[in-house]
This record gives C-alpha cells, sequence and structure tokens, in this order.
C-alpha cells in the first residue's frame, strides 16, 4: 500500500432524496416522520460502516460538509487544505471514486518530469468548453459563455503545492461554481496566479477506462 493516498468524504445528508434538491442537501419539500427516520437510520449505518473503515484503513479524511455532487468544490479546498498542513507534499492528484492510479508510476512521473516550484496544472485540459445552462452540469451564476481553462474531471488533474496552496488560502472567498473542475479554472483564472500558471495538457491522464495501459496513470470510468 501507500502512505499517500486519502480518501476524502463528507458528512451523511439525513434529507429524504425525494425531498431534497437534486445534486444538494438543500431540503425542497417536508418529509414525512416515517421517511425522515429512516433517513437517519440510513444515515448511522452509513457512519457505522465509514467508522469500521477508517479503524481497519485509517485512509479517510473527513469534512464537516454533507457529501453530494454540489458539495465537490468544498471538497477540493478541504482535501488540499487538510494536505498542505499534515504533508510535504509537492504534487496533489484529485481523481473521482471511479477511477485507476497507478500511483508509483505518477508519483515518479510527476516528480521527475515537471517543476514543482512553478504554478502548474496538469491532465486534460478543456479549452473553450461552453458553459452549460442546464441539465446536471448547469452553471447559474458564472456569466460567461465559455469557460476559462480547466482541468476535464474525468480524467483527474494534478496540481503543484503553489495552486493547492492558494485555494486553500482563498477558501472562503473563491466562490464555489457548479463543479469542482471549473471552479478550478474560473479560481486561477481569475487569480493573481493566472499568467504564470502552466496549464499541461498530458496523455498520461484519460478517461477511456483502459487500465491495463501501460502509458497510462490515471484512468477515470
Amino acid at each position: 500500500g501507500y502512505n499517500n493516498v486519502f480518501f476524502i468524504i463528507g458528512t451523511c445528508c439525513n434529507i429524504p432524496r425525494k425531498n431534497r434538491v437534486q445534486y444538494d442537501c438543500e431540503i425542497k419539500s417536508q418529509p414525512s416522520a416515517h421517511d425522515k427516520k429512516n433517513a437517519d437510520e440510513d444515515c448511522r449505518r452509513e457512519d457505522q460502516k465509514i467508522e469500521t473503515e477508517q479503524n481497519q484503513h485509517g485512509d479517510m479524511i473527513v469534512m464537516d460538509e454533507t457529501d453530494e455532487y454540489r458539495h465537490l468544490p468544498q471538497k477540493v479546498k478541504y482535501a488540499y487544505s487538510w494536505g498542505l498542513e499534515h504533508t510535504n507534499a509537492e504534487w496533489f492528484v484529485k481523481v473521482d471514486d471511479d477511477f485507476f492510479v497507478n500511483v508509483g508510476k505518477l508519483n515518479k512521473y510527476l516528480t521527475t518530469t515537471f517543476d514543482a516550484d512553478k504554478n502548474m496544472v496538469v491532465g486534460h485540459i478543456a479549452d473553450g468548453w461552453k458553459v452549460p445552462r442546464g441539465g446536471k452540469w448547469a452553471e447559474r451564476t458564472y456569466k460567461p459563455h465559455r469557460y476559462p481553462k480547466f482541468p476535464l474531471g474525468s480524467c483527474g488533474h494534478a496540481v503543484s503545492r503553489s495552486v493547492a496552496s492558494y485555494v486553500s488560502t482563498n477558501t472562503k472567498t473563491l466562490f464555489n461554481y457548479q463543479g469542482e473542475d471549473v471552479s478550478m479554472g474560473i479560481w486561477l483564472d481569475e487569480s493573481p496566479l493566472k499568467r504564470s500558471v502552466v496549464w499541461k495538457n498530458d496523455p498520461h491522464f484519460k478517461n477511456n477506462g483502459k487500465c491495463a495501459a501501460k502509458d497510462v496513470y490515471v484512468v477515470g470510468h
């Protein structure tokens, strides 16, 4: 195993799914007493499972916020802040829970290929993507019609410590947009780091699900 791999999770949302805003933990309608009791019980069982797994592996970091899709920007902020406080890591790699990561090869690749002293984002870089106004990825607050550069979430991404530090330092002032990856792009585009950020579109980060490929270190889906 590796001592540099952690799973960032949030707390359980105890609002029944049919009574909450989609992709969030905001109440949409008042649940019945029966449904609320069941939701509370589901959360209790989930918390017990998490505690059991944490006691066995010790590799989970729990943030004090519900774990819902719309809270992914907050989760990235929390992860960077925790990593900066508890490690001396030069690179921080973010992936979803449906990924395969060749940790050893990725570690060697990042540390021997790139300059960690620069403000770097490594992954599959989306450039000029249109801002969606409907559906799961609906953006309701970012006004421009196109996003600035951002690391495509389905491929994972790595940032140098200085980038993680900027996000962590400005956690309270950086607005949480619809997703963590587009948020990262907007945060950096609107930051003093903008002109110095190096965006590396890298072939070792894929989303094709081919986990056996020897030249790919991060595989989504």
